[in-house]
């Protein structure tokens, strides 16, 4: 089975900090194209509710030339007829502005369902014209004749129809686009809460790996009041070992009570090793004299054993018998 290489504390936290990095500009990224994607599902929403609303002032402006068109060729009084012309084309005009400006307006993906629309508008548009023209200056009988026929009100049923087809292509499209819009704030949450939460488990990892990376102070301390000097002592990785050119080593000794049960690395030179396990100080709890008592075992039960160990007569043992007395020094109790 393959093993991936050990990784020294630097490389560790080197590698740390590029996730780190990676996931800040993620989260970063993130938000930029979010805002990008939501600013146009934005724009089209507000360009969908902008074009139901023109269906309706359309509407409503069409109902209003209808009832002025009825006033030009109903009224028998030539004052009357010019009163219903003039308000017939009011409407009429503001209909065709509001249809000019929609058409610049309307999305390049709707402009050929919206030509035909547009086109019957504007025969409308011309239609009501002529039909407000020959009510004022003809007669109410040649208003009528114009305007009260079934082409008149084949041109309407089909302006109907454009308008019904048109509100409800953008309501769905409303509906469409609003759904969009959830469903990317949704997906946009879930990604940015596990980003922020991958950073802060990388960051959780780098503040242990630092914690574990550094000696206790309670360790220097005991050592110090034990005159062992502690210049330059540092927390090291096996790796610093297995590199070219480490300092060979002749025994290696495990002491902490996890190392029992993980598996430990290939010592360059083979060196002979043993497991004299105690408990760790570090996770001592308490007051600070009951933590510094444990740093105070734990120095006691090392001291007893190195010396149990410097006394063996190493020249005079063979490999096994060696190894028998380093495992045996292993089991010492040294309670207090």
């Amino acid at each position: 089975m393959a093993r991936f290489p050990r990784l020294s504390i630097a490389s560790k936290f080197y590698a740390i900090f590029a996730l780190l990095a990676t996931a800040t500009l993620a989260l970063a990224l993130v938000a930029v194209i979010t805002a990008r994607r939501h600013a146009a599902l934005t724009d089209e929403f507000e360009a969908a509710l902008q074009g139901s609303q023109n269906v309706e002032r359309i509407n409503g402006l069409i109902y209003a030339v209808v009832m002025d068109s009825r006033g030009v060729y109903m009224s028998e009084d030539a004052a009357v007829r010019k009163k219903y012309a003039d308000g017939l084309m009011r409407f009429n005009e503001q209909i065709l502005k509001l249809v000019n400006g929609w058409e610049h307006a309307v999305d390049p993906r709707h402009a050929a369902q919206f030509k035909p629309f547009a086109a019957r508008i504007r025969q409308f548009y011309e239609f009501r014209k002529e039909l407000a023209r020959l009510g004022v200056e003809v007669g109410q009988a040649a208003g009528r004749e114009w305007g009260d026929n079934d082409a008149n009100r084949t041109v309407r049923m089909a302006l109907n129809k454009d308008l019904e087809t048109l509100s409800a292509h953008y309501a769905a499209q409303s509906k469409e686009i609003y759904a969009k819009i959830d469903s990317g704030i949704d997906f946009t949450a879930l990604l940015m809460s596990f980003l922020a939460g991958a950073a802060v488990l990388l960051a959780a990892v780098g503040a242990l790996m630092i914690w574990r990376g550094v000696v206790h102070p309670l360790a220097l301390e005991t050592l110090r009041r034990n005159h062992l000097p502690i210049d330059r002592l540092r927390s090291k990785s096996w790796d610093e070992f297995a590199q070219p050119g480490a300092q060979q080593l002749d025994f290696v000794f495990t002491v902490c009570d996890r190392a029992a049960q993980e598996s430990c690395p290939v010592w360059p030179g083979q060196p002979m090793s043993a497991h004299w396990g105690i408990e760790d100080p570090a996770l001592a709890e308490g007051t600070m004299e009951q933590q510094q008592r444990a740093f105070n075992l734990a120095f006691r039960a090392l001291d007893a054993r190195l010396r149990l160990f410097t006394s063996l007569p190493i020249e005079s043992l063979d490999s096994l018998a060696l190894q028998r007395q380093l495992d045996s020094i292993g089991r010492v109790r040294t309670d207090d």
